[in-house]
């Protein structure tokens, strides 16, 4: 068998572990507990299958936040339900999300803001709310979401012509 046949049956054999997965989780009760076992087998295929190089390098990041967001619930359980060396990096991870999350009230956007210099030296900026996986605020595929106003309009508080903005 070629290189290429071989990969191609790897990746049929993921597709039918994958479709084995889901139709086990579709089949659950709404009302059933929720199971590390069955998210651990999950993950244990994924992580099987990107060290076997059949997924693609970047294929994950969506992956990476779930995976994320269950070990919380184990965490939160139990710290010691993870085990050291994961638990350190998804701290990490944690951490600097932390961070991150800060509401950020007058001053100048993080990151770059279109309608914020469009308007310079007369915009003030009201507030900034970041994209956090931590707080699960998420604004698509940019950084922030920014409000900001001119200064004359704030002098009259007329709040009605504020700029929603993005920061990337």
């Amino acid at each position: 068998m070629t290189l290429r046949g071989k990969k191609h049956n790897d990746c049929e054999y993921l597709a039918a572990q994958l479709d084995g997965v889901v139709q086990q989780l579709r089949g659950r009760q709404p009302d059933s507990i929720f199971s590390s076992d069955e998210w651990n087998a999950l993950y244990q295929i994924l992580d099987e299958s990107e060290a076997r190089e059949l997924l693609l390098p970047y294929w994950n990041y969506n992956y990476k936040v779930l995976r994320s967001e269950m070990a919380k619930r184990l965490y939160c359980d139990n710290p010691e339900n993870i085990p050291s060396e994961a638990r350190l990096s998804l701290e990490s991870d944690w951490t600097f999300d932390a961070e991150q999350a800060t509401f950020q009230m007058g001053g100048t956007p993080r990151g770059w803001c279109e309608s914020f210099v469009a308007i310079k030296p007369e915009s003030i900026m009201l507030l900034q709310i970041p994209t956090n996986n931590l707080t699960n605020f998420s604004f698509g595929d940019v950084a922030d979401l920014v409000i900001s106003i001119t200064r004359r309009n704030l002098e009259k508080q007329n709040f009605e012509t504020a700029f929603v903005d993005v920061s990337n």
